[in-house]
């Protein structure tokens, strides 16, 4: 397994102030670079689907179809799978693999709909910095990471074009408002409205000095 500077960096910081021992270490293993300890603490991040999704590549299937009436046996199926590859990781060998591991001459894969492969943003950037003293600045005890977002984002047309560009999570969230994310009652405390309102404007404030 080949852990992603980004991730590497994002499990290493994180497991230096994480509050659980075992996952703690499980992260600092999976950002060593040693191959053993990568696989133990893979195994271990695995276990939380957040992480699981950062340090390989995702396949959902989304779409299921086949069949026109419940009692006639359809002469074909279809699925469409979302693949959410790793930066530097191309669509081809991947779906290589999930043809050798169906194995099966009757079932066909298409790839009928790609992004764009784009390299990930820079951590060592003016901006990036910007970001991490304003948090600082905010709150002393926060830790800022990067981290390889699994969730569609527009800055990949940017990062094509060779900007750098970062999605930002700047409200201090509970489990409970993170588990209401793009639920019909999505919602974030008003302090942690304040704290991200500050931690952008001072980001802003820095990197256009």
């Amino acid at each position: 397994m080949v852990i992603k500077p980004t991730t590497k960096v994002f499990f290493g910081d994180l497991g230096a102030v994480w509050p659980d021992k075992k996952m703690g270490k499980a992260m600092l293993d999976v950002s060593s670079g040693d191959a053993k300890r990568i696989a133990a603490g893979a195994k271990v991040l695995s276990t939380i689907p957040v992480f699981n999704a950062v340090i390989r590549n995702g396949i959902s299937p989304t779409l299921v179809s086949g069949g026109i009436r419940s009692n006639v046996i359809p002469t074909e199926a279809t699925a469409t799978l979302n693949v959410r590859n790793l930066p530097g990781e191309p669509i081809a060998p991947l779906v290589a693999r999930l043809k050798a591991a169906v194995n099966d001459s009757l079932v066909d894969f298409a790839v009928v709909d790609s992004g764009v492969d784009t390299p990930a943003s820079s951590f060592t950037t003016p901006m990036f910095t910007a970001i991490a003293d304003a948090v600082k600045e905010l709150d002393p005890t926060m830790v800022t990471v990067p981290y390889l977002s699994t969730g569609a984002t527009d800055s990949a047309r940017l990062r094509a074009l060779g900007m750098q560009a970062y999605g930002i999570l700047p409200f201090p969230l509970d489990q409970q408002d993170e588990d209401r994310m793009h639920g019909n009652d999505e919602r974030i405390p008003l302090t942690s409205l304040a704290f991200g309102t500050k931690l952008i404007y001072g980001a802003m404030v820095r990197v256009t000095r």
